[in-house]
């Protein structure tokens, strides 16, 4: 009665925001009846509208995807997905939308990277089976089997498993395969279209045709929508000169899929055996009129007029029509090293720098009879980043040359693109040390650089200057030396008279700018790096700084806009690379930052950075294998680093690689006995892999060498535990606590032990207030104090916990603290209960708990039609939640609903998941029998 009578000032205080609500939810259960009713074209009118009533509202948003994909629609279809998705909709219907709209736009790799977290059983079959279907859509048969030969192991029955696999064997030759496959058919479904499709398929291999045919046309009888089925027999048509009764076919095809590329080839063949072939000859007319309008002959007798004539387009910039006369030219004239060589610079021009180098390579023998053509080659070699071709030809150019400048300088350079800089540095003191050319003093700069000798270089940087005091690069490049032994303030001074003398330079401008960035004052490097691009629009230097001071402002976006930019002046350089990829980690893109990765791993061989990160993201995308084949290359390349192999073992361990991690951290010992870090880590990883006595063992020895440790304390703790000694692991956990009173974990494991076996509540409880009368700042030991109270039922203390926690500003997920008060206040106070939900909303609007406990606030003030709407968006995000189907029934059936009420509450009492309502469920269910 009390409710009945609130009812009115709640509603009012509601109205303004729920009408909204009400009218999507009405919209949408509209569009759901019609949906069952196959009526798609109404389902996506109504569905249009409860969008329009309210855009962000995700049931609709994930059904409307659906009806795009009937229709046909793959972009609005993947469109609507990916909104759902962002919304938080829940992966098990999302996902298999997403598959298959990729699939409708052919984008096999997209669908193929689709994970099976959290996926239902049934969900996950579904997902294998479209996942087979994209791997041979790319042709990597052998993965699709192995996804075929999951999905049947999952469903052995399944018709629609057992066809696709028989499709595969057949679209892959294997006859006995096809054949077995065809028997479990038959047994399962013998008058069904896809049984009698392939059989048709097995005929027609067989040479049977005649056979094939009479199978083909009862499979399109049972499926006349199937186009494999209508091609294949449009083609046994055409085979037995039945042209109009193929032509009936491929017209009825052909209004459905006008764009296929097999039916219009399948259209043209029926037109040229149908004598229809003008369109035909009309191009083969057109291709021959062209062929004549080209004086061939003129050009063969005397092909220097083709070298002349290539010669003055190059002197134009008509590269194109350069490019062809020379290529005709080099093929009458091969052995003209003139015309190969400006034909080479003419594909440097065009940005081809694989054909120059394949013009050169054809030509090897002439180009290695001139040394600074052969120079070049190397040159392009090291450019295309590969060094190894460019040390092959310096070998045999060396047994040539001898001991000559040029080859020692490239021998430098080769050794750099190997990251050897201590070797290059070696060798060039070896080789050139003695040179006075300025390339050589630049490159020596330039090594000492990168060896970290800077001071080294600031002293050939002077030497140079003494030469030339006046000139303007030789001072920028000391300002750079400068500015790496962190002397902004010398160099700067520097800058300053650069840019008094020459007011434009922009590279003075930049190292002014790049040392504001390094003095951490980002905003005003950004301020100054704007500038520059107003001069310098396509600089990688000057976005990568931009960049780079975004990055420092915590600008994301725009950080990644910049790099974007960058990288469009310089693809594959690190500097703009290394960056993005880290932006792609933060925003969750982890395929587009694997995708750089690989690019700079082609690059950067075996740097073991790069492996890192790649492995790593393996993990975080749970792919385990590959992630394992990373960590491989790793422990052979830290073998001798005991730290560094107690992290790879740590991230193997992340990566549940149990017996790899144990092998690193084996090796780590091996390299370091007794370091105790890694020997905590061989004890976790123990525990990881349930060797309980090992684990025992190692427990108490470290028990004895290192009692203070809070760590071990804890792992001991995890040990005795395991051994269900929950007494003894308390005793542990205590301990741990004990001697770091911040270990969170510790104190989380107490409060489980308090809260499932019921051990050591009252020692917990007292040593969480004594903690947080030390520090009132310990908002976790709070927290844990609150949740321990909650779990006892004792509601006031709770509050007075989470009260106080309400009070702190930048709690970290205050959203579920309001949760909890909201569940708390539902017996006393609905309208607090309601205020406490809309401030958990305010911070999250993805959680199925929030919007759960919302709708059920709602329906306890007779709101049901509202509360339903809110009931239904818990759901569309997490559909395993049977607390909720339970909601959603009693709204269902407060509206008359009851049908559809009962199947809501069968439903939630099929789950095996206990929740607290399930009695009411009972009784609610049984009244509606």
């Amino acid at each position: 009665m009390l409710s009945k009578l609130l009812f009115p000032l709640v509603s009012s205080f509601f109205l303004f925001s729920t009408l909204a609500i009400a009218q999507s939810s009405d919209s949408y259960e509209k569009a759901l009846q019609s949906f069952y009713q196959n009526e798609i074209n109404e389902t996506f009118i109504h569905l249009k509208n409860a969008l329009k009533e309210e855009p962000s509202h995700l049931p609709s948003k994930i059904l409307l995807a659906k009806v795009h994909l009937l229709r046909g629609e793959g972009d609005a279809a993947i469109d609507y997905i990916e909104e759902a998705i962002t919304l938080g909709a829940d992966v098990n219907l999302t996902t298999l939308t997403l598959a298959k709209a990729y699939l409708l736009k052919r984008e096999y790799l997209k669908a193929i990277s689709l994970t099976d977290t959290n996926l239902t059983v049934q969900n996950k079959f579904e997902l294998i089976l479209l996942q087979a279907s994209a791997l041979q859509g790319i042709e990597r048969d052998d993965e699709a089997l192995i996804k075929y030969k999951q999905a049947i192991a999952i469903q052995p029955k399944s018709i629609k498993a057992l066809s696709d696999i028989t499709y595969f064997y057949l679209r892959t030759g294997d006859t006995k395969q096809v054949k077995k496959h065809l028997i479990q058919l038959e047994k399962f479904a013998p008058e069904s279209a896809v049984f009698l499709y392939i059989t048709g398929q097995l005929l027609e291999e067989e040479g049977k045709h005649e056979a094939a045919l009479t199978y083909f046309e009862k499979a399109y009888d049972k499926s006349p929508t199937n186009s494999l089925i209508s091609r294949s027999l449009a083609n046994s048509f055409i085979k037995f000169r039945k042209y109009t009764q193929a032509r009936m076919i491929v017209n009825e095809i052909l209004k459905e899929s006008p764009d296929e590329p097999f039916i219009m080839l399948l259209n043209a063949r029926l037109h040229t055996v149908s004598k229809e072939n003008k369109l035909a000859d009309e191009a083969y007319g057109e291709l021959i009129q062209k062929f004549l309008l080209v004086p061939s002959e003129v050009m063969e007798k005397m092909p220097e007029l083709l070298y002349i004539s290539g010669l003055a387009d190059y002197m134009m910039s008509r590269y194109e029509s350069a490019q062809q006369k020379l290529q005709s030219f080099i093929t009458a004239k091969p052995e003209n090293l003139n015309a190969i060589v400006l034909l080479v610079d003419i594909y440097l021009k065009q940005e081809q720098r694989y054909k120059a180098i394949e013009l050169l390579e054809r030509n090897s023998q002439l180009v290695e009879s001139h040394l600074p053509t052969a120079l070049k080659l190397c040159n392009l070699y090291l450019q295309d980043k590969k060094a190894f071709k460019c040390n092959t030809l310096l070998i045999s150019l060396n047994r040539v040359y001898g001991n000559h400048d040029g080859i020692n300088y490239l021998q430098v350079k080769v050794l750099q693109s190997y990251k050897k800089h201590a070797e290059a540095l070696v060798f060039f003191e070896e080789k050139l040390s003695t040179s006075q050319e300025v390339k050589v003093k630049k490159l020596a700069i330039s090594l000492y650089t990168l060896n970290n000798q800077h001071q080294q270089a600031l002293v050939i940087v002077n030497e140079l200057l003494k030469e030339d005091p006046s000139n303007l690069n030789l001072q920028l490049t000391k300002s750079d030396v400068l500015i790496e032994l962190k002397q902004f303030d010398t160099a700067e001074s520097i800058l300053q008279n650069i840019v008094k003398a020459q007011p434009n330079l922009l590279k003075a401008k930049f190292n002014q700018a790049q040392i504001l960035y390094l003095k951490k004052n980002y905003a005003e490097a950004q301020k100054q790096a704007e500038k520059l691009l107003d001069n310098e629009p396509n600089s990688f230097r000057i976005y990568t700084l931009l960049g780079n001071s975004l990055l420092g402002q915590r600008k994301f976006d725009l950080a990644l806009s910049a790099f974007y930019k960058a990288q469009q002046f310089s693809k594959n350089n690190p500097a703009a690379v290394e960056p993005i990829i880290r932006l792609y980690r933060i925003s969750g893109k982890l395929d587009l930052a694997l995708a750089e990765l690989n690019s700079l791993g082609r690059q950067f061989f075996l740097e073991p950075k790069y492996i890192q990160q790649k492995a790593e993201i393996y993990v975080l995308q749970r792919k385990y294998e590959q992630a394992a084949r990373e960590f491989k290359i790793l422990f052979d390349l830290w073998g001798e680093n005991y730290q560094l192999l107690l992290v790879l073992a740590q991230m193997q361990r992340g990566a549940k690689l149990y017996q790899d991690a144990e092998a690193s951290i084996v090796r780590s010992l091996e390299v370091k006995p007794g370091f105790i870090y890694s020997e905590i880590e061989l004890l976790r990883i123990y525990l990881t892999q349930k060797q309980f006595t090992k684990a025992e063992s190692l427990a108490q020895k470290l028990l004895k060498t290192h009692p203070e440790n809070a760590n071990i304390q804890l792992l001991s703790g995890d040990v005795d535990y395991a051994r269900d000694k929950f007494k003894k692991a308390h005793q542990h956990y205590l301990n741990a606590l004990r001697l770091n009173n911040n270990y969170s974990l510790a104190a989380i494991k107490l409060y489980k032990l308090a809260r499932t076996k019921h051990i050591g509540e009252q020692i917990l409880e007292n040593t969480l207030i004594a903690i947080i009368a030390d520090d009132n700042e310990r908002y976790l030991h709070r927290n844990l104090l609150a949740d321990l109270y909650l779990g006892q039922n004792r509601k006031d203390m709770a509050k007075a916990q989470y009260e106080i926690l309400e009070k702190v500003d930048n709690l970290p997920n205050k959203q579920f603290l309001y949760n909890n008060l909201a569940n708390l206040y539902l017996d006393e106070d609905l309208i607090k209960a309601f205020a406490y939900i809309e401030k958990a909303l305010t911070i999250e609007q993805s959680n199925a708990s929030f919007y759960d406990t919302k709708g059920w606030i709602l329906c306890l003030q007779e709101n049901f039609q509202d509360g339903l709407s809110l009931l239904r968006r818990s759901y569309a995000i997490n559909s395993n939640n049977p607390a909720n189907r339970y909601h959603i029934a009693y709204a269902l059936n407060a509206l008359n609903r009851k049908a559809e009420a009962k199947i809501e509450l069968d439903a939630a009492l099929f789950s095996n998941e206990n929740f607290v309502e399930i009695d009411q469920a009972k009784i609610l269910r049984d009244s509606l029998l």
